[in-house]
């Protein structure tokens, strides 16, 4: 008896074992079928999605040309005005130069007219008396 019951015992585990097994090949084939739907709807996804993104990444080209051109034309602006500035300060160094020499000429010329009124007054001065006396 104790071979029938082995075998029966047996045979039992084999009917469970073959049940589980059953069971996880079926769940294994629901979970197949979800994994190749679920690879269908990303690839119909994914399709248009690429193409997006290859557009989007033209456009940011676009936009990265265009920023780099408005920065060159920037630069080759600046460039003239950095001149025009230093020119501007080396004009503004001469007039402040100047206004030095004009200062200065100005004293001469004040001191020469006043020299020639004392001159002058001297001169009327000597004019009158002689003028005067010989009247």
């Amino acid at each position: 008896m104790d071979i029938k019951l082995f075998l029966l015992l047996l045979f039992f585990l084999l009917i469970v074992l073959t049940y589980f097994i059953v069971t996880l090949i079926l769940r294994l084939k629901r979970v197949s079928g979800s994994v190749e739907r679920l690879a269908d709807s990303m690839r119909e996804e994914l399709v248009p999605l690429a193409s997006e993104l290859s557009e989007t990444a033209k456009r940011l080209n676009n936009v990265a040309a265009a920023v780099e051109n408005a920065t060159g034309n920037i630069s080759s602006i600046i460039r003239p005005v950095g001149e025009i500035g230093k020119e501007l300060g080396k004009v503004a160094d001469t007039l402040k130069e100047a206004e030095g020499y004009i200062g200065t000429l100005k004293g001469q010329v004040l001191a020469v007219g006043y020299a020639a009124k004392v001159t002058l007054e001297s001169l009327l001065k000597g004019f009158v008396k002689e003028k005067s006396k010989a009247r």
